[in-house]
């Protein structure tokens, strides 16, 4: 499997800042296991070239 890598971006990071523990602690999951797996789980296309999960 081709290894998966992330660019935060500094709204990203501003976002996921303000975020509670609890909420930080559900997002690093989700991308851990997309990682590790490649599973994204739900995915929302919004575009031709964004998705969201």
């Amino acid at each position: 499997m081709d290894m998966i890598s992330f660019l935060t971006l500094l709204e990203y990071a501003a976002w996921y800042d303000s975020q509670t523990a609890k909420v930080r602690a559900q997002i690093d999951s989700r991308l851990q296991k997309i990682r590790d797996f490649g599973h994204y789980g739900h995915v929302r296309k919004l575009s031709s070239v964004l998705s969201e999960i």
